[in-house]
C-alpha cells in the first residue's frame, strides 16, 4: 500500500475541468468554477484531460 500526503485531498493540484450543457465531448479548464474560454451554461466537472482548443491556447498553468 502506497502513503499518501494528506495535504494531496485537502488541496488537490490537479487541473480542474468540466463540461458546459448539453456537449459533454469537450471538456474546457476550468477557473473559479467557470470555462477559461468563457463558454457558458451549466458545468458538469470530471477529471478528464481539457480538450477545447480555446482553453488550451489560454496559459493558465
Amino acid at each position: 500500500m502506497t502513503m499518501t500526503d494528506d495535504r494531496d485531498f485537502l488541496a488537490p493540484t490537479a487541473e480542474l475541468t468540466g463540461t458546459v450543457g448539453d456537449d459533454v465531448l469537450t471538456v474546457h479548464r476550468l477557473s473559479e468554477g467557470k470555462p477559461v474560454c468563457g463558454a457558458s451554461g451549466k458545468v458538469t466537472e470530471w477529471q478528464r484531460a481539457a480538450t477545447c482548443p480555446a482553453c488550451l491556447e489560454t496559459d493558465e498553468n
